[in-house]
């Protein structure tokens, strides 16, 4: 009775109906020729340089926190300001702006309660609680990140030229949505009941470190998030098993 319920669970979850399966696909075929990609393998603009990158990213981080949203929102927001900056040329003065613009797209994508529009006008003032040693530190690093950016026009025009700009592309497939694809089908089909925990936070914690990364950005989602599956695989010796079994789903082998 416990093996033909497992077994059902499997063929439920691998045996996709014809919709699925095209969905499916269409999702490979738009990892694959994504337009970001093919841009970020340029340097980024000359006015908007990694370490700002960083710095306005560590910023939204904070508000994405603060706002209690998931954890797909901050990878499309993420995905959104990338490919807004390798295409347009922001002053240091508007990348707050910007980056809020982003955050509030992909709130309203992924959220069933996004976040006002006065929540990121208030926010905007927002500073993660500093030590006094490295206050002054901070300061130096964030001079650009300023405490009356925006109003509420700007952020709403803001919005409007990122949505424009990028030609309403907004369902594409980030790291996130291909580790947890993985992470799903191989729970199911691997009993290593003692590691799935722990290669689930590995893989999770590896995808948000490399957030930080703009190398890593200009890298396919799929790839990006099957090297941190693997990672997480070697650290807790499983890869021999997972791998067996990803083996016979054909359309994760281009990633492995």
């Amino acid at each position: 009775m416990i093996e033909t319920g497992k077994r059902r669970e499997r063929e439920r979850v691998y045996m996709l109906s014809k919709k699925k399966k095209e969905r499916g696909k269409k999702f490979w075929h738009t990892n694959n020729n994504t337009k970001q990609n093919k841009k970020m393998t340029e340097k980024p603009r000359p006015k908007v340089n990694t370490r700002m990158r960083v710095i306005l990213l560590d910023w939204l981080i904070d508000v994405h926190r603060k706002f209690k949203l998931l954890p797909p929102t901050l990878y499309l927001c993420t995905n959104l300001l990338d490919r807004y900056l390798s295409e347009v040329q922001v002053p240091k003065s508007k990348l707050q702006l910007v980056g809020c613009a982003c955050l509030w797209l992909a709130s309203k994508y992924h959220e069933i309660y996004a976040p006002e529009i006065r929540d990121f006008v208030f926010v905007r003032c927002y500073r993660k609680k500093e030590k006094s040693t490295n206050l002054k530190k901070k300061q130096t690093n964030k001079k650009f990140l300023d405490d009356d950016a925006f109003a509420k026009e700007e952020l709403v025009k803001q919005e409007s030229a990122i949505v424009d700009q990028l030609k309403f592309q907004l369902t594409l497939p980030t790291p996130l949505a291909f580790a947890e694809r993985f992470l799903k089908i191989g729970n199911c089909g691997v009993g290593l009941a003692q590691n799935q925990k722990i290669i689930r936070c590995l893989v999770f914690y590896l995808l948000e470190h490399g957030l930080m990364k703009y190398e890593l950005a200009r890298s396919l989602p799929s790839k990006l998030a099957a090297a941190c599956l693997a990672y997480s695989l070697l650290a807790t010796n499983s890869y021999t098993s997972w791998v067996c079994f990803f083996a016979r789903h054909a359309f994760l082998l281009c990633c492995f």
